[in-house]
């Protein structure tokens, strides 16, 4: 059974004693060194494998603009993947962009050499931001529509876009700083960042559990290491971590027939970079052995309600169903294919799955990627019934015979192959 309280004390160790863990930072290795500790008090085939990222390494942020005749200063965060200002002063014009409409215009050269308030956090497509990149602005603004909130909330880039189109310097402000620099008709900013994104490695840490059977296939159940910046990511994403100890702790003691992976992701938030690095190196294995995989992510929020992401078939969706109704876990259900999560990489193998989150307001959790995303604002109580209902099933599935029962939603093939192509680079990367 998994307990609440080694979930408690894993969170806390990440959260309090390790803290901020950027993707390619010592604080995600001492994480990753941390769960591999742990894994091995249970599972004697532990090991760590490093894969190239970004780490966002910024030595000073600071953005100006001209209000009210007085030039006032603003909080921002240079958003992972994108460039700073090389330590220069961009003073430039400022202009309002919509994302969820001026994208429709044929023409956003308006935005040519301007500092742009990016009013939504998503370019919504490739092309969009091909076009943004190719209009040539001076810096981007950009504002989480989702959330409004008095500070500026870490994100990151798209690789697979900058990769193909380029990137400029990119920051998050504050929703309402944001509003303030509209409704105001803010002339002019400065904006100055030293330091970007450098070359670092990151890392994904496996457990493996052998099943008995000569020739065993293989289930999978992850979490990510990984947080954006300024936040100790208590929900986001070390519960997923915990779990994935615990699983350790309870699996190792059980005579399964089948192999159980439990990996730890580096740099999620960098658009599932471990998870794909993942696959790419062992996409042999994935796709032979593959069966299901459990997604824990964000999925303890104190006050709350589950929203899982599944990408079953029918025969699966019942089982699974009926499973987690069984412990009493229900939940808003989207059935779908996200490329953001790390679920995504290994259903482009066709490993089907479920993607465990919790919401706390209706866009989402209002603590996403900020301070406030602490101890003191999750259950691990909550998180325990959810990944004890996925041990049962884990145990449930174990038995099955393995003829046509376990593939993703005919559905969405087309939709996960034009995602792998167009958001991650396909297995080229």
């Amino acid at each position: 059974m998994i307990l609440s309280e080694n979930l408690h004390r894993h969170v806390a160790y990440l959260t309090e004693e390790i803290g901020v863990r950027l993707a390619g930072s010592e604080q995600e290795k001492q994480a990753a060194e941390y769960i591999k500790a742990r894994m091995l008090e249970y599972v004697p085939d532990c090991l760590i494998e490093t894969f190239p990222v970004n780490c966002c390494k910024v030595e000073k942020e600071e953005l100006s603009a001209l209000v009210d005749g007085q030039w006032k200063k603003y909080d921002t965060i240079l958003f992972n993947g994108a460039p700073g200002t090389g330590g220069k002063t961009i003073e430039t014009e400022l202009v309002y962009f919509d994302a969820h409409q001026d994208y429709q215009r044929k023409d956003i050269s308006f935005v040519s050499g301007k500092a742009v308030i990016h009013w939504g956090l998503s370019f919504g497509s490739e092309e969009n931001y091909r076009r943004m990149m190719e209009a040539k602005p001076a810096c981007l603004l950009m504002v989480d529509t989702r959330y409004t909130s008095q500070i500026p909330l870490g994100d990151g880039m798209f690789p697979a876009y900058v990769k193909a189109h380029g990137a400029i310097p990119t920051v998050n402000v504050a929703f309402f700083d944001a509003w303030e620099l509209c409704s105001k008709k803010a002339e002019k900013i400065r904006l100055n960042v030293e330091g970007e994104a450098v070359p670092a490695v990151s890392y994904n840490v496996i457990a493996t559990i052998p099943g008995t059977l000569e020739e065993p296939l293989c289930f999978y159940a992850g979490g990510h290491l990984d947080t954006q910046s300024r936040t100790v990511g208590a929900d986001d994403n070390a519960i997923g971590c915990a779990v994935m100890v615990e699983l350790a702790r309870v699996l190792s003691q059980k005579k399964l027939r089948h192999t159980v992976k439990l990996i730890a992701f580096g740099a999620e938030e960098q658009l599932s970079a471990g998870s794909s690095a993942y696959v790419r190196r062992h996409r042999e294995e994935v796709e032979k052995y593959g069966r299901f995989m459990w997604n824990f992510d964000s999925c303890a929020s104190a006050v709350g309600w589950n929203n899982f992401w599944i990408n079953v078939n029918d025969t699966l969706h019942r089982a699974l169903t009926d499973c987690y109704h069984e412990h009493d876990v229900y939940y808003n259900e989207i059935r779908g294919a996200e490329p953001t999560i790390d679920l995504f990489p290994l259903t482009a193998c066709g490993v089907p799955g479920i993607s465990m989150h919790r919401r706390n307001c209706e866009t989402g959790t209002f603590f996403h990627h900020r301070p406030a995303n602490a101890l003191e604002n999750i259950s691990t109580d909550v998180a325990a019934q959810i990944a004890n209902a996925a041990l049962d099933l884990i145990e449930r599935l174990d038995k099955e015979e393995y003829d046509d029962k376990f593939s993703i939603d005919p559905d969405l093939v087309q939709a996960v192959k034009d995602g792998w192509e167009g958001t991650f680079g396909g297995w080229e990367g």
